[in-house]
């Protein structure tokens, strides 16, 4: 079953009130980044931060790279062309930009064109992918991406080793945060009529379920980032010695076909169909990791995984690579260390505890929402 555009559950069972378009004189945030679908870490951080700005009164527009377009909402479309992107900075109203996006170069042209036409902008770096770039480009590109991101008016940071990197090349630590992507799903979003059926059916056939998440053909010097490898494996033993188990893992997207095909291929050689579940089609995954026994997060690297944080705040144990810091409450094993990440797992499949619930007094939203104010202040004051 694959999904069209599926509505992102709210709160509020009214229909949206339309808003106005950008004007020249309001005072919004313009918001460059993608919404659902697909439902990765990045775009349902997205989402939920504007019904987080709506809820604080600040107008914001958002500049929708993936073509979708909701007036209702202030989501306008735009081509993810060089030409429409220059073009879209040097005509949008707004004087405050909010980028959501690890692509350097993009970020780079857009300091330069902004700066030029006396705007303000802020960056959320996701992940640890845009430290990588600026320690192995020549000194003149590092020099030009150091000096976009020294001159940002906010640089937030999901992690604090993104933030230290931050403060060794130059930006002020007075314009850094540390502020990780998750905000905490709403009850509509944890409702289990948001789980497709061929899913709940997949789970109903199992005593218990390990999740898992992640991209097809995303890969750092040959290595799959999200360590699909063993998964495969995970899902031999489990098969072989807990077929009471059933494994899933949620796909957001496909960077290479043919990485796609070999996984496809492999779990069918493997006679890996039944317990293996990859599901493609898009929903809110927040009501399955609910239902969900343990959830493991085998990545080579790292942001701050919107998805382990979920799972944390829904009471589901999670087992996670050391690549970067984790939060609280997971069960760690060392990177790309397979046998370390089995006993892990199924000593979580058969413990009865569960861990410390995260809750909003880790003060994400206030913490986000002062930032936001204060740099829609000293912009249009």
């Amino acid at each position: 079953m694959f999904l069209n555009r599926p509505a992102f559950p709210s709160e509020n069972h009214e229909p949206a009130k339309p808003m106005n378009r950008p004007s020249q004189n309001s005072n919004r945030i313009a918001i460059i980044g993608t919404i659902p679908p697909p439902f990765g870490g990045v775009s349902i951080h997205i989402e939920r931060k504007l019904a987080l700005l709506e809820r604080a009164n600040i107008g914001f527009t958002v500049y929708e790279q993936s073509c979708k377009d909701d007036p209702n909402r202030n989501i306008v479309p735009f081509k993810p062309s060089v030409f429409s992107f220059l073009k879209l900075l040097w005509r949008m109203p707004e004087r405050l930009v909010h980028f959501h996006t690890n692509r350097l170069p993009v970020l780079a042209v857009a300091a330069w064109v902004l700066r030029f036409r006396r705007k303000n902008y802020i960056f959320t770096i996701h992940s640890e992918q845009p430290l990588r770039v600026i320690r192995g480009a020549n000194v003149i590109t590092r020099l030009a991406y150091k000096n976009c991101l020294r001159n940002a008016s906010h640089i937030i940071c999901v992690s604090s080793t993104i933030e230290e990197f931050m403060l060794s090349i130059g930006v002020p630590q007075s314009r850094t945060a540390v502020i990780p992507a998750f905000l905490p799903p709403t009850e509509k979003e944890t409702c289990p009529t948001n789980i497709p059926e061929e899913v709940n059916r997949f789970l109903e056939r199992y005593n218990k379920t390990v999740g898992t998440h992640g991209w097809f053909g995303y890969f750092i010097d040959g290595v799959h980032v999200y360590s699909f490898d063993h998964v495969v494996e995970l899902a031999k033993h489990l098969k072989a010695n807990h077929p009471d188990v059933g494994l899933y893992t949620i796909i957001s997207g496909t960077y290479e076909e043919s990485h796609r095909d070999q996984i496809f291929e492999l779990r069918k050689a493997a006679q890996l169909e039944d317990n293996w579940m990859i599901i493609e089609s898009q929903f809110v995954a927040a009501a399955l990791y609910k239902k969900t026994d343990v959830f493991i997060r085998p990545t080579i690297t790292d942001g701050d995984s919107v998805s382990i944080r979920e799972c944390l705040f829904l009471d589901t144990p999670v087992v996670a690579s050391d690549a970067v810091k984790r939060p609280k409450g997971c069960h760690i094993f060392p990177n790309r260390d397979f046998d370390a990440m089995l006993k892990l797992t199924i000593e979580a499949l058969n413990s009865s505890a569960k861990p410390s619930a995260l809750t909003t007094a880790d003060g994400f939203e206030n913490r986000l929402i002062q930032i936001l104010e204060h740099n829609v202040k000293t912009t249009y004051s």
